[in-house]
Formats: C-alpha cells, sequence, structure tokens
C-alpha cells in the first residue's frame, strides 16, 4: 500500500508543479506560464521564435513562453505560446528540423503528448498525439529550426521552467544605470549571461545570482569586452596599427602578404588616408600609422594618433541620416566634438572586425576614394552599413614581425649543432652571431613598454633572413634523407618489432631502416616513404601512423614546412585537424610516431632533416669471411669494406653464379663478401643487372607459415655452409631488406654459391636462424652492439638468449 501511495503522489508532482521542471495545465481560470529548456545535448538552450517556428536562446529578451492546457485525453495537452498568441501545431511527424510550427487557434491546432521520461521525474519528451516515439529535437543541433527525432536521443530532453512575473532588470555600468528593462515574463535559474548587454560588454554580475521566485527586480553590472586595449591617456597609450575595408584582404590571415588598408595620419591636411599596404614582417612601422582609444563604451572612445599628438582626435564635423551629412569626411582635429566614437559589431563576420559610428549619425566610418577609380586615394568618409567597408581591425605595432620572427627565435638550430648533411639553413643566420642578434631584437621587439624603432630594427634582420631563405634547400622528391626528431635527437626508423610502424632511435644514423624519401603527391604534396614502404594517414589521438603498401587507401599525403633547419610534416589525406603533424610521442618511452600538433616551439612536432649519402649493413662472421644479404628501395652506387654480388642459376638449378658488381639498382637482390664488421653502401645510381638474377627480396617483413615456408630459400649458414636454405619451423619471418630466393626456382631445398668456380658446400637441411646479421636490441628497444652472453635480446621481432 506504501509503494502504491508513493507512486500516486509521485505522478501527482509532475502536473502540480512540485519539482522544479514540471508543469501545471492551465485553463479559463488559472493561468501557469512556463519557459521550455533543453535538459539534454543543447543544455541551457531555450525555446524561441524564429518565423513559422521554433530555434535555441540562451537570451532573457528572445525566450518565449508557454502554457500548457488540457487536451481530449489523459496525456494529451495543448500548447500555448504567449508571446505570440499562437498555439503550437506541427507540419509532419517525419524526423526532420522545421516541423513544428504555429496554428492561429486551438480548432486548428493539434495535440501534444507530454511524457517523463523512464526514471526521470522532470525531463519530459515531447511528441506529436499520433506518433509517440519521436519528439522535439534541434534536429542537426542548435541553430536549426525545431523539429522531431527519435525520443531516446539525448537532445529530446525537455524541462518545464516556471517564471517571475513582471520583472526588472536594471543594467548598470561603473555603477550607473544606463538602461533598465522590463519583462512580462522571466524564466526561473537565468543567469546573468542571459541578461542583456551593450556591444562589447559582457555581464560582471547580477543581483541576486539567479532569477529566483518571488524576486522581481534584479541588477546587472557590465564589464567591457573590448577588441582593443583602451588607454588611459595619450601619454599612457596602448598603440594600434589599424586596416579597414577588411573584406579585401580575407578573414583568416593577416599575414598572407594580400594589402591592407591602413589608417595612416597626413599632417598637411589633418586627413586621415587609407594606403594600400602589404603589411608583412619587413614593413616599416611609422608615427602616423599608430592609433589608441581613450573612453569607454558606453560614453564612446576619442581617437588619437602618435603623429598628430595629444591635441588632436579624429573628428566628424557633420552628422546626420541623409548623405550630404553622414558622408563627410572624418579628420583629426583640435576641435572637442563629434570625436567619441561608439562600437558596433561588423556584419560580414570578420573576425576580430567592430565599426565606429557617432551618436546621433547613421553613418559608419567607412573608407571610399577621393578620386574614382584611385585606390591610393581612399579616405575616411561615411556608409550607413556595417559592413566589410566599414570594418576595422587592430593590430599590435609588433604584431606582423614579431609572428615571423617568433618561429626563426623558437625553431631555429643551427647547422654545427646537427648531424653532418642537414639541410634548410639560412645562410643569414650561419653567419657569426646573427642569430643571436635575431633573438636579442625579438626579446625586446616583444618586452612590455617596446619601441617602434625596436620593432623597425628587427624588420630590418629579417629582411636578411627573408632574403636568405630564398635560397635555403629544402627536401626535393627523389632524393633521400633521414628524419632527425628536434626534441628526442633520434632519427625516425621502421620499429624492429613491427615493420609496420615507425619510431626513433639514436643509434640509427646509418640504418637502412631511416632512409626516407619523397614522392610527388597532388597539390604540391608528398608521399614519405621509408624501406619502400609509404608514410599512413593520421588516424587519431596516439594512434601510431602504419606504413602501407603502394596500392593501400590509406596512404597520408604530406605537406613539407620549414623554418630554417627546423622542419614540419602535415597529413591533407586524414581528416584535417590541428594535430595532423608527424610526430613522436615518447610518453611512457613509446616512441610511437602519431599525427600531433605544432605550436611554434620545439616539440616532437618538429624534425630536422639531414641528407642520406650511404648505410651500413652488418656482416656475420663465417670462416675467413663474413656475410651479408639485402634487397633496398634504393639504388646503391658504390659499396666499402665489401663486395656486393649477383646472382644467376646454374642450368642444373643446384647453384647459383655470383657475380661482383660495384653497384646494384634498388630492389635487387645481393649478397655482400668481406672481412669488415660492416659494409657501407653509397646510396646513388646503378644500371640494370645485366643477365639475371635469382635473388629478390621485399621492403616489408614476410611472414612464414607452415603453408607458405617451403616457397622460400632464406640466405644464412647451415653446418659452416653459406647459401640459402629453406628456413625451419622456428624461424617467424624474413626480415625486410633482406635477399631470399623463390623456392620455385630452384632444383632442392637448399642451394649453393659459386664464387669464381669456388662452390660454397651445402646439404638439404633446414636452417634454424636464416641470416643473423639482423639488429638486436633490448627488451626497452634500444639497439645494441655488444650483447652480453645470457642477455635476454630482440632479433628479427623474436626474443632470444645470446
Amino acid at each position: 500500500m506504501k509503494k502504491i501511495t508513493f507512486m500516486l503522489a509521485l505522478l501527482t508532482a509532475s502536473t502540480t508543479g512540485a519539482f522544479a521542471g514540471t508543469f501545471t495545465t492551465s485553463d479559463g481560470a488559472t493561468s501557469h506560464v512556463y519557459a521550455i529548456k533543453n535538459v539534454g545535448g543543447a543544455n541551457g538552450n531555450y525555446v524561441c521564435i524564429n518565423g513559422a517556428g521554433f530555434n535555441a536562446t540562451t537570451k532573457a529578451d528572445n525566450i518565449a513562453y508557454f502554457k500548457v492546457e488540457a487536451g481530449d485525453a489523459e496525456g494529451q495537452y495543448y500548447l500555448y505560446c504567449v508571446s505570440n498568441n499562437k498555439y503550437v501545431s506541427y507540419s509532419g511527424t517525419g524526423t526532420s528540423a522545421g516541423v513544428v510550427v504555429f496554428a492561429d487557434n486551438k480548432a486548428s491546432a493539434k495535440q501534444w503528448k507530454i511524457a517523463l521520461e523512464s526514471g526521470q521525474t522532470e525531463k519530459y519528451d515531447i511528441s506529436p498525439v499520433d506518433a509517440p516515439n519521436i519528439g522535439w529535437n534541434w534536429v542537426g543541433g542548435v541553430g536549426h529550426q525545431l523539429g522531431f527525432w527519435g525520443n531516446g536521443d539525448g537532445n529530446s530532453s525537455w524541462t518545464f521552467d516556471a517564471v517571475v512575473e513582471n520583472a526588472t532588470v536594471s543594467i548598470k555600468f561603473n555603477s550607473n544605470e544606463i538602461d533598465s528593462k522590463s519583462y512580462r515574463y522571466l524564466a526561473i535559474g537565468l543567469v546573468k549571461t542571459a541578461m542583456p548587454a551593450l556591444n562589447y560588454t559582457t555581464a560582471a554580475s547580477m543581483v541576486p545570482e539567479t532569477v529566483v521566485e518571488g524576486t522581481t527586480a534584479y541588477t546587472v553590472n557590465l564589464a567591457e569586452n573590448l577588441p582593443f586595449v583602451k588607454s588611459e591617456n595619450f601619454d599612457n597609450a596602448k598603440w594600434y596599427l589599424m586596416d579597414m575595408h577588411s573584406n579585401d584582404t580575407g578573414n583568416d590571415d593577416v599575414n598572407s602578404g594580400r594589402k591592407h588598408y591602413m589608417w595612416t595620419y597626413v599632417a598637411a591636411d589633418q586627413d586621415v588616408t587609407l594606403p594600400q599596404m602589404v603589411m608583412n614582417d619587413e614593413t616599416k612601422i611609422t608615427d602616423n600609422m599608430q592609433w589608441c582609444f581613450v573612453g569607454d563604451v558606453v560614453n564612446g572612445f576619442k581617437i588619437y594618433n602618435k603623429a598628430a599628438g595629444s591635441t588632436m582626435t579624429l573628428r566628424k564635423a557633420s552628422i546626420g541620416n541623409n548623405d550630404a551629412a553622414g558622408n563627410t569626411a572624418s579628420v583629426m582635429s583640435t576641435t572637442d566634438d563629434h570625436n567619441q566614437f561608439k562600437l558596433y559589431p561588423t556584419t560580414e563576420g570578420i573576425a576580430n572586425g567592430f565599426c565606429f559610428k557617432l551618436d546621433g549619425d547613421d553613418y559608419y566610418l567607412n573608407t571610399q576614394q577621393k578620386i574614382k577609380d584611385d585606390w591610393d586615394s581612399k579616405v575616411l568618409r561615411g556608409w550607413n552599413k556595417a559592413d566589410g567597408g566599414s570594418t576595422c581591425r587592430v593590430f599590435a605595432p609588433n604584431k606582423f614581425v614579431a609572428d615571423a620572427a617568433r618561429l626563426y627565435n623558437n625553431l631555429y638550430v643551427k647547422v654545427s649543432e646537427l648531424p653532418a648533411g642537414a639541410i634548410g639553413a639560412n645562410s643569414y643566420l650561419e653567419e657569426g652571431n646573427n642569430l643571436e642578434t635575431l633573438k636579442s631584437q625579438y626579446a625586446a621587439a616583444t618586452a612590455e613598454g617596446y619601441t617602434t624603432e625596436q620593432v623597425n630594427a628587427l624588420s630590418e634582420t629579417m629582411k636578411k633572413v627573408n632574403a636568405a631563405a630564398a635560397n635555403a634547400t629544402t627536401v626535393e622528391a627523389g632524393k633521400y634523407y633521414r628524419l632527425y626528431n628536434a626534441t628526442d635527437k633520434k632519427y625516425l626508423c621502421v620499429r624492429a618489432t613491427n615493420n609496420a610502424q615507425m619510431t626513433t632511435d639514436a643509434s640509427m644514423g646509418k640504418a637502412v631502416s631511416s632512409v626516407v624519401t619523397f614522392a610527388d603527391a597532388e597539390n604540391g604534396r608528398f608521399r614519405m616513404k621509408v624501406e619502400g614502404k609509404t608514410f599512413g594517414k593520421r588516424k587519431g589521438v596516439d594512434v601510431p601512423i602504419t606504413l602501407e603498401g603502394d596500392d593501400s587507401e590509406e596512404k597520408g599525403s604530406y605537406a613539407v614546412a620549414h623554418t630554417g633547419t627546423t622542419f614540419t610534416f602535415y597529413d591533407y589525406a586524414s581528416n584535417v585537424s590541428d594535430r595532423s603533424y608527424l610526430h613522436c610521442n615518447n610518453a611512457g618511452g613509446a616512441g610511437n610516431v602519431v599525427g600531433w600538433e605544432a605550436l611554434g616551439e620545439i616539440s616532437p612536432s618538429y624534425w630536422h632533416v639531414i641528407e642520406a649519402t650511404d648505410v651500413e649493413i652488418d656482416m656475420t662472421a663465417q670462416g675467413d669471411k663474413k656475410y651479408a644479404s639485402a634487397y633496398l628501395p634504393f639504388a646503391v652506387s658504390s659499396v666499402a669494406d665489401a663486395t656486393a654480388y649477383t646472382g644467376a642459376l646454374n642450368t642444373e638449378k643446384t647453384a647459383i653464379d655470383m657475380t661482383a658488381t660495384t653497384s646494384v639498382p634498388a630492389n635487387t637482390g645481393f649478397v655482400l663478401v668481406g672481412t669488415e664488421n660492416k659494409a657501407t653502401l653509397t646510396i646513388g645510381t646503378a644500371d640494370a643487372i645485366s643477365g639475371t638474377n635469382a635473388l629478390t627480396g621485399s621492403n616489408f617483413n614476410t611472414a612464414l607459415t607452415d603453408a607458405t615456408r617451403a616457397n622460400y630459400l632464406v640466405f644464412g649458414v647451415n653446418a659452416g655452409n653459406v647459401g640459402f636454405y629453406t628456413p625451419s619451423s622456428s624461424v617467424p619471418s624474413i626480415p625486410a631488406n633482406k635477399a631470399y630466393i623463390n623456392a620455385s626456382a630452384v632444383a632442392g631445398s637448399a642451394i649453393a654459391l659459386n664464387f669464381g668456380n669456388t662452390v660454397t658446400g651445402i646439404n638439404a637441411a633446414t636452417i634454424n636462424n636464416g641470416e643473423n646479421n639482423a639488429p638486436i636490441y633490448d627488451l626497452s628497444g634500444r639497439r645494441v652492439w655488444a650483447p652480453v652472453k645470457g642477455g635476454l635480446y630482440i632479433q628479427n621481432g623474436k626474443k632470444l638468449v645470446k
């Protein structure tokens, strides 16, 4: 009995207003008004009227208010909008935006099913009676007209917020009331950010802090939120450069090299001209280009020019609502009237843009030609729209040069501090103390209280830097390099334990697995390749970038940029993001190459590019000789400390006749024979091998299974004899960049090598280790040159004890 009583009480509460967010129906005798608020994914957005239907708002001035009236059956209701005296209906029951509409009267309105969501006491689904499984939803997100979506969707949850009637809000700035607004209804729970504010202000506080039941008087105190830092007076000024007609220069990149129309004071006639100027790091800043703003957002700002001095402000002699008055010139003047300009938002959506206008004037400051079709004759006039021609933007006087110099200050590393062969050097910054001079000038030009002279000194240096940068080297398609991480001082290379991933390793400065080449891709970008495999796309946060084959759809497309010797590689093939830069994530020692952001300071997203001229291959001793095999994605023009051999099968297919060669083309199997521990191979060009060559290989690890193992003969030693043998069941794979023979080409399960009529002895046994000169790593992934007997290591992706 107690449980039943409780449930009845709960159901009663949902229609009596016992809980916040619930509703009580209205009739001819009683009236209960509510704001309807989303408490799902669009939490805090109220329903507002927008044209023939509804949209979303968070502002008190726009909220629509409703009464709920009983319908024809239990759980059915009419919704009456007191904001426009119409009933709420719907034009269809499809899951789409814009289907919640108005009806002029109750007779033509459709009814609604308003039901508590399961387990909730104040969250409702508001559904058409004849489609109870769908409900109100801003289909496509806030900003779309109210429509229907499934009631299980998180954005389909609504509450009914009660109201305070006949409320007054006093708007104050600097303790002075500047406006007062009366509201027929205010939703309980509204906060300061919902209250009205002037352009370029925010509500700093509200008393009481929220709209509460029983309180009808509220005070909102405003604080300025300006697009510039205002000045106390001329003598303590914050100076700015200012452009106008910003739609001519684009919204995104103020350093794009396009021309700006810069406010410039002309002392001869006290005029303000707007010459076209390319603003960049070489632009000389003058006093007549610098402006400051004294005043406040309520009373307006007096606009001073640094060259004009403290006695002159910008003034418009005539104001009005017609061209004769509104379109008069604004000039610098000593007359102290018509000179307090208020701020207004631009209608063009230009980033950081704003407009100026005097009280009582319908015309905004605007730039127009003094002489028809002469774009260099532009001066300040008036226009009755806050469009792009009236839009201003301000920039710190040091912005253009500081933005460019910052990269050199933060990123440039001298060649002498990098491995031999680093490219991208700026010849000017490499000379003497020029880099140190740039750094000291940058520090001065960006310090608090910097001077125009300091900015211009840095600009002069940047001219020399830019001239040298035009001749700096960068990566070229078809050439070979190594990427040296700017943070961890290690080389990018293929991971020893996973041939489809990359890492960094300090010992890989001569390894095959660290040689990177670039192939042309679309739009001036590159395919980046290592060991013949292509860098893949950036796929997500901390997800390793994989190496792909030529036929993969997951290949990356990398844009290369550099500041002198410091490079970035940005992948455009992934979902373009600020985290698409090639990056080595060493968190936890993982060393994964992933996609991440580049923030203009040395980090693992920055790399130095080192010319790759040669590789070293470890040799394995057998008898009085040392051996290795290779299959490389680049050509070898010469070999030192060993001799390279290719081989053709004899007639009986029982041996390979080895032929010495001084060079080897790319993707060609060969064997190295010498007496040193390492062979050094120079990367270059090579003629095609004459005759046939039975040795082949792969740039990927070739996994071996019981079904495929007999398909290959791998280079190795068995019972003291060098040859190619069938790998045993203990060999998991053939390493990348090693030679092998396709077993189908030979007569048996092993094959001898014939070096000038000296044939290596073989037998038909399989070999357990294959070629044992693969790099050895400890369990943390560091390469080991001298393994300790009894130690546990990784070789060819497999754990072993030496």
